[in-house]
């Protein structure tokens, strides 16, 4: 039995039978129907245009709406600023002020992901040096500002954890705080494990964000004040698919991994790669945290599978897998002529959309 039943199902999109026997997989993709508050009206290359679907069983508040591709977040500010948008999904932490400034509303909603350096601990089955040792993992955490990051790069909007999952995920351990900034400590676990002046490492960061490229550098920063020399260097998200799959080799012993939870909320989704269950070449794979693991994917009392799964949290804190860096909230700029905006768990409810 599968605890976590009706979280997994719940990401399932059930097609309308009839319609998909009538028009086959290339019609249901270009005119899908289901129960939702609109329907397709029409899709274009870089719009959808959307109206209201009467027999929803989640009746839409407004009669149309339209989605367009947008792929910068400058165009996107500026579209709200102008007027020509009312929704600016993904805006970055230096838009806040020019959006507030205009009178519109910017909205933070609970991310389901925890930004995180990945520290290995293995190399095909052998320890890896100097991540292997568990002190060394936990100096990182106490070395890094993370409040000092969050409030300079990202206008205090990102959330501090100290666990990989965030409080909307079903397992999140609420007594589990984030690493505080203590370099002291530290400089004391580096020098217990063997490395009182530091050591040199490379680590594979993503760039997909300025913002989190240029928070890693103030980590560098950090880093180097306890004697922890760690070269920043970018990668693509091909370069990391194929990393994770042994398809490329890895450039250094560390490299930047989101901890998702979606689409179950499931604290403990980090089991695909971060665990003995990697079927490429675990980086981290622990016999006593391995038992406990296990034990709390099979359980299938929801009760118990969520004091299990807290529990687990507790020791991927104590162990962790990597520098859990910040949660990653989503912040998008909303005109204010829009009201009844929310986002549960990465999804906007529009049907609850107004224009005032």
């Amino acid at each position: 039995m599968n605890a976590l039943f009706a979280n997994q199902t719940s990401a399932l999109r059930v097609p309308a039978p009839k319609h998909w026997t009538d028009v086959g997989i290339a019609g249901a993709s270009r005119q899908p129907q289901g129960t939702g508050p609109f329907r397709v009206a029409e899709w274009g290359t870089n719009d959808v245009k959307m109206v209201a679907f009467p027999s929803a069983m989640r009746k839409a508040k407004a009669r149309a709406f339209e989605i367009v591709v947008v792929t910068e977040s400058p165009g996107r500010v500026q579209g709200l600023l102008s007027d020509q948008i009312d929704i600016a999904l993904n805006v970055g932490a230096e838009s806040l002020a020019p959006i507030t400034a205009a009178g519109h509303q910017v909205i933070a909603s609970p991310g389901t992901g925890v930004r995180t350096l990945v520290l290995r601990a293995l190399n095909d089955g052998k320890p890896l040096a100097p991540f292997a040792d568990k002190r060394v993992r936990q100096a990182i955490n106490y070395g890094v500002d993370r409040a000092a990051i969050n409030e300079s790069i990202f206008a205090g909007k990102s959330g501090l954890v100290g666990q990989p999952a965030t409080p909307t995920a079903f397992g999140f351990n609420g007594k589990v705080k984030a690493f505080p900034y203590d370099p002291a400590k530290a400089k004391a676990l580096l020098a217990e494990a063997g490395f009182p002046n530091g050591f040199k490492a490379k680590a594979e960061v993503l760039n997909t964000s300025q913002q989190y490229l240029t928070a890693y550098q103030q980590v560098a920063a950090d880093l180097a004040k306890i004697g922890v020399q760690m070269e920043m260097v970018s990668m693509t998200i091909p370069d990391l698919v194929g990393k994770l799959t042994k398809a490329r080799p890895w450039e250094g012993t560390a490299f930047d991994f989101d901890f998702e939870t979606l689409p179950a909320a499931d604290a403990l989704r980090l089991k695909t790669w971060h665990s003995c269950f990697n079927r490429f070449t675990p980086w981290h794979c622990f016999p006593e945290v391995q038992a406990k693991l296990e034990s709390a994917l099979t359980e299938p009392d929801l009760a118990k599978r969520r004091n299990k799964t807290m529990e687990m949290m507790e020791i991927y804190h104590d162990n962790p897998p990597g520098l859990y860096l910040l949660s990653e909230n989503d912040i998008d700029g909303v005109h204010k002529r829009i009201k009844g905006y929310r986002v549960v768990q990465r999804h906007v409810q529009y049907q609850d959309l107004e224009i005032r």
